[in-house]
């Protein structure tokens, strides 16, 4: 994607610092952005029916140039390694207009917004949460991160709860977070409360076990960037996983394979029901995917090795393997996520109240580079 649009950059960069467009340039940008609907797709969810075309490039240049102003004086820094102009593709092309599309999403509500990014391991959902808070600041937001890890239980609570299921050995699948502190938290920035206290966790205590730690104290937020793993996710219908759907036998994904394993999914399945009311305080959902759901294994391993090469203490490729073959066996990508990527509405019962819809889709590649964008637009996800 990168090498497709290579063209561009030197002008995108060079107006991101600041050098004004001549004419000729600014028709070459405003046709790149507008060719498959690059800039009618955000523009239509994110601005006003009477915003041109015009204004709206415009306005994704203005952010451009404020946030290098940032950058370059080291207000703000990229939780990236390299110069920004390294990662210039993802910064026009979605960070941006993503950051554009929450800030107008959020004016437009007129009260805090919730907004949902889930995504596997790997995917680079807790980098995108960072870049799009540091985004929204340069808007005059004032965005929090919260991510599904900070609502795990206490050390004490998951030793408990691994005694009458011992299933339960890592922390991570449904059952292992305390729902009712993640309502009570969304439901307190909803409602406008000026000091917030968000929930921590640190994941090194107790020789990697983990427990909760110092809360960090916010002052009224505007945006909540909500990540994690099954953010969103929608109990699938007892029907189907009882092997019948549609009157075709329902056939569990590797590495759900034993009858044990079918039953810790059912099991997990119907935990999932439980974060329905915390999920029904999210106004919109991005979702990031993966082209192949098994790229998470390698990249976990990845990530490890690296650890290790720096002296880090790490897991054993093994253990990875069994680590990320538990969370599958937990909530498979393909029967909770991929669902969400190709509906506009959820649909996980009428009783669930959830109000949010997935709005956008961002599909990822081997390298952990941006591959397509998909749009929720009249009923359907477009490709911009």
């Amino acid at each position: 994607m990168a090498e497709q649009h290579s063209s561009i950059w030197p002008t995108v960069i060079d107006w991101g610092k600041g050098k004004a467009l001549n004419t000729r340039q600014r028709e070459l940008l405003q046709s790149w952005l507008q060719s498959n609907g690059q800039l009618e797709g955000w523009l239509s969810v994110a601005k006003t029916s009477d915003s041109s075309l015009d204004e709206a490039f415009t306005e994704r240049g203005a952010l451009l140039q404020r946030v290098v102003r940032q950058l370059e004086k080291g207000v703000i820094a990229l939780p990236l390694a390299g110069d920004w102009t390294n990662w210039i593709d993802p910064l026009w092309r979605l960070w941006i207009p993503l950051a554009l599309r929450i800030d107008a999403e959020a004016r437009a509500l007129n009260q805090p917004f919730v907004q949902g990014i889930l995504g596997a391991q790997g995917t680079g959902k807790s980098t995108l949460s960072r870049i799009l808070q540091l985004l929204l600041g340069c808007l005059g937001q004032r965005a929090v991160v919260l991510s599904i890890d900070d609502l795990y239980l206490t050390y004490a609570e998951r030793c408990e709860l691994q005694k009458s299921d011992p299933r339960l050995v890592w922390r991570g699948p449904p059952g292992t977070h305390d729902v009712a502190l993640g309502i009570e938290v969304l439901t307190k920035i909803c409602q406008g409360e000026t000091v917030v206290a968000l929930p921590r966790f640190d994941k090194s205590l107790h020789q990697g076990r983990g427990d909760r730690t110092t809360p960090l104290t916010v002052h009224t937020p505007t945006i909540v960037l909500f990540e994690g793993w099954f953010v969103g996710a929608l109990p699938l219908p007892n029907s189907q996983l009882n092997s019948q759907l549609n009157n075709d036998t329902f056939t569990f994904p590797p590495p759900i394979e034993t009858l044990a394993d079918q039953q810790f999914a059912k099991d997990c399945n119907r935990r999932l029901r439980s974060y329905l009311p915390l999920w029904a305080l999210l106004h919109s959902l991005v979702i990031l995917r993966p082209k192949d759901y098994r790229w998470s294994l390698q990249w976990r391993q990845a990530a490890e090795e690296r650890m290790i090469a720096a002296g880090k203490t790490g897991l054993s490729a093994a253990e990875i393997r069994d680590f990320v073959l538990y969370f599958w066996k937990a909530l498979h990508p393909e029967l909770f996520i991929t669902p969400l990527t190709q509906r506009t509405k959820p649909s996980g019962g009428k009783d669930n109240q959830i109000n949010y819809k997935p709005s956008l889709v961002i599909n990822i590649c081997r390298n952990h580079q941006v591959g397509s964008l998909h749009l929720s637009l009249g009923g359907h996800f477009k490709r911009v």
